[in-house]
């Protein structure tokens, strides 16, 4: 399995989501306050599933995810950090 570590826009009209990875939100824009920026890490055989993990844990299944970023990272990479912390209950990435 390979690490990446996204961000997209999500907007509300994209429903509610339940992504099964660490994810976090991370803030929004003064000139678009309707578009929330999310950030994730994902475990993915290839780079191509990332949308297909993102899409499917919407209620909706958006076809237009705009994305701030897809990186990938190392096997030794985890998302966690100051900014980013790990809930008491979360499992190691």
């Amino acid at each position: 399995m390979n690490k990446y570590w996204i961000s997209w826009w999500h907007r509300e009209d994209m429903g509610r989501f339940d992504l099964k990875w660490p994810c976090w939100w991370t803030g929004s824009t003064c000139e678009k306050p309707e578009l929330l920026a999310y950030c994730a890490a994902v475990k993915v055989e290839q780079g191509e599933d990332i949308l297909e993990i993102v899409r499917t844990s919407y209620s909706r299944f958006p076809d237009d995810i705009k994305w701030r970023f897809v990186i990938p990272k190392s096997d030794d990479w985890t998302p966690y950090s100051d900014r980013f912390t790990k809930d008491e209950d979360a499992e190691e990435f």
